[in-house]
């Protein structure tokens, strides 16, 4: 943070939950955080009684499958609800009896830790402060919650109240005034996780906060909430949405079929009908502007056929001589797409280096699932 306050945190961190028996995931499968989820590795199975059952839902518009999370509810689920909208809300105040949801407006972009609960066991405030990574017109949070729910519920976490956007990144003359105004400003409810369990001890917990804009920063932190509250992850899993190995090269892509092919021996066979195929890649940091950065890391893309290369939509042409190696690949923050076009190959052998920070390429995440919804 620009400069300390101590925030008091929970004198004692509750123990997580142990695994669950059956982990499911109620979501739109090309949805942010599905994708996320998937990408962490999340292991999920089909509940059958619903004892000791984690039920995972998204929340940020209207819950594809309600009938399952009502199911899930009278069966004494445990139900996480990630993300909040105004058609989900009234959704859940269907099985919340009287204690039903209330939504106000609420902009916040980091949080305070207010519970011990096992949701953010091993975790602090330091952890659920995210205002140096989003722009300053973005929020994370849209809604705080109210109302009966909100009287009842325990309080996991709630916004700052400083608004921690009005000293990043601001002009000195301007930014103490602001973070000051920001604290004294009338708000909404700042109610950003709360925990309501039931006469047999069953929990549904509602998160406001949307961390799709953060999804590559924030999936360590959602991993670890869900893990405490009974999930399980797997690498093998996560590594089937991976499109480069670890040592740069192209090992996995879809197809347009939605088939996945995966490298034998370095090299990708295509079927005869795919002549143009996307995989994703992100970059912890722009990769534009080299004369503004001497010391940037530079990105090439080398390839044992000839191809077509786009980058985000703009052709690499002038990026390689021969249609084989593309040099000073300009990736912006985030999430990348690369488009490859043959020339009619079948057989496809592409890789990654960076030759003059050979670690940055560690720092590299790929995806075979698109990333830039």
């Amino acid at each position: 943070e620009p400069f300390e306050i101590k925030y008091p945190e929970p004198e004692k961190d509750a123990e997580p939950l142990k695994p669950a028996a059956a982990v499911e995931l109620i979501a739109d499968e090309k949805s942010p955080l599905a994708i996320q989820l998937r990408a962490a590795g999340l292991e999920t199975k089909k509940a059958k009684n619903y004892k000791n059952a984690l039920i995972i839902v998204d929340g940020l518009k209207k819950i594809e499958n309600f009938e399952e999370v009502k199911k899930a509810a009278k069966n004494n689920a445990n139900i996480v609800v990630l993300g909040i909208c105004k058609e989900s809300a009234e959704q859940l105040n269907s099985i919340l009896g009287k204690n039903k949801i209330e939504l106000e407006k609420r902009k916040a972009t980091s949080f305070v830790k207010k519970a011990n609960s096992p949701m953010l066991s091993g975790l602090n405030h330091k952890d659920i402060y995210f205002s140096e990574l989003v722009n300053n017109n973005t929020s994370l949070m849209e809604y705080g919650l109210a109302g009966e729910f909100a009287k009842n519920a325990e309080l996991i976490a709630e916004a700052c109240n400083t608004d921690w956007q009005q000293w990043n990144k601001r002009a000195e003359y301007s930014k103490t005034g602001a973070v000051i105004r920001s604290e004294r400003e009338a708000k909404g409810s700042g109610n950003a996780i709360m925990s309501l369990k039931n006469k047999k001890g069953a929990e549904i917990i509602v998160s406001t906060v949307n961390f799709s804009p953060i999804a590559n920063e924030s999936s360590a932190l959602i991993s670890k909430m869900l893990s405490n509250l009974g999930a399980t992850f797997s690498e093998s899993k996560a590594d089937e949405v991976k499109a480069l190995a670890d040592d740069g090269a192209l090992n996995r892509i879809s197809t347009d079929d939605g088939k996945v092919k995966v490298a034998k021996n370095g090299k990708i066979d295509l079927p005869s009908s795919c002549r143009e195929f996307s995989f994703w890649v992100y970059s912890p940091r722009s990769l534009v502007d080299l004369l503004a950065e001497p010391n940037m890391p530079v990105l090439d893309m080398l390839s044992e056929n000839k191809v077509e290369l786009r980058l985000n939509g703009k052709d690499m042409a002038e990026r390689s001589k021969d249609g084989k190696t593309f040099t000073v690949l300009p990736l912006d923050k985030g999430w990348n797409r690369f488009t490859v076009k043959t020339d009619g190959a079948r057989n496809v052998k592409i890789h990654f280096e960076c030759k003059n920070q050979p670690k940055f390429m560690k720092e590299l995440l790929s995806s075979i699932e698109n990333r830039r919804n």
